[in-house]
């Protein structure tokens, strides 16, 4: 991906608007729930695993520890597998994780993505002290940061459940949410908004000497030239005058279409 991570990307601007949020997560979620339709969990979603490219294209990446959620597991019971700061209460005690395991990381995500910080800060390295506030839902609101539109504070908030059953349904409703929270753009759409607003806040910068069409705006499709058109119409109107003339005065009980060539040339020659 010619990019950067969003890792990167909130280095350089510490907080992402809400609606540029809320785009990124909407992509997001779309790539979950392609994974998540094939029986595949990624369980390590975080910004360092999330590319997007020059074009405003939002890739998941970094399937190392992606579980077949129909398989076996890959770690034993009281094994966390994962980053910390991301996992969900279920990924930190070592149980099987599902697809809410990553609806869990994305609700960090976005929270990091609109308050320029995690909701469970680093105060406690260990574990079960990070356990034990996920657990409790001990986390500074959103409002605090900045002024959040109501339906990213609720989405955030059920990722954030403790209990996976409390979180979104599916993958699906998340996603649907999402879309029509934020005007149901296509993926282009998105991909437009998203590079308009990185090259904007120069995250991307093209090299000297090289052109750079820019995001979002699309070469307007060439037109005729409006003499051209102009004249084409009304030849066409003359000529349909001239036949409906014509028919009515040489051929009353004829329509058009039994007019033939020979007729039609004799009319266009006399200059009726």
């Amino acid at each position: 991906v010619d990019g950067k991570d969003l890792c990167s990307v909130l280095a350089k601007v510490k907080r992402i608007p809400p609606r540029i949020a809320g785009l990124i997560a909407l992509q997001v979620s779309r790539g979950l729930e392609e994974i998540h339709a094939r029986g595949i969990v990624h369980r390590d979603l975080k910004p360092a695993n999330i590319l997007i490219g020059k074009g405003g294209e939002v890739k998941l990446a970094d399937f190392g520890i992606a579980l077949d959620s129909k398989g076996p597991a890959l770690t034993q019971t009281g094994h966390a597998l994962g980053t910390p700061p991301y996992m969900s209460p279920e990924q930190l005690i070592g149980a099987r994780a599902d697809y809410r395991t990553d609806h869990f990381s994305l609700g960090l995500v976005l929270y990091e993505m609109l308050a320029g910080q995690r909701p469970f800060a680093e105060r406690d390295p260990e574990e079960d002290a990070l356990l034990h506030r996920i657990e409790q839902g001990r986390y500074p609101p959103l409002r605090r940061f900045v002024r959040t539109p109501r339906f990213l504070r609720r989405i955030t908030r059920t990722c954030l459940r403790a209990k996976a059953k409390s979180r979104f349904a599916s993958t699906s409703d998340l996603r649907r949410m999402l879309e029509r929270n934020v005007g149901a753009p296509s993926p282009a759409d998105c991909r437009d908004e998203i590079a308009a607003w990185l090259w904007d806040q120069k995250v991307f910068r093209a090299r000297k000497g090289r052109t750079v069409r820019q995001p979002g705006v699309r070469p307007v499709p060439r037109r005729r030239p409006i003499r051209r058109v102009a004249a084409a119409a009304v030849l066409v109107l003359a000529l349909a005058g001239a036949l409906l003339v014509g028919a009515g005065r040489q051929w009353p009980e004829l329509s058009l279409s039994e007019i033939g060539e020979k007729q039609l040339a004799s009319l266009l020659k006399s200059g009726e």
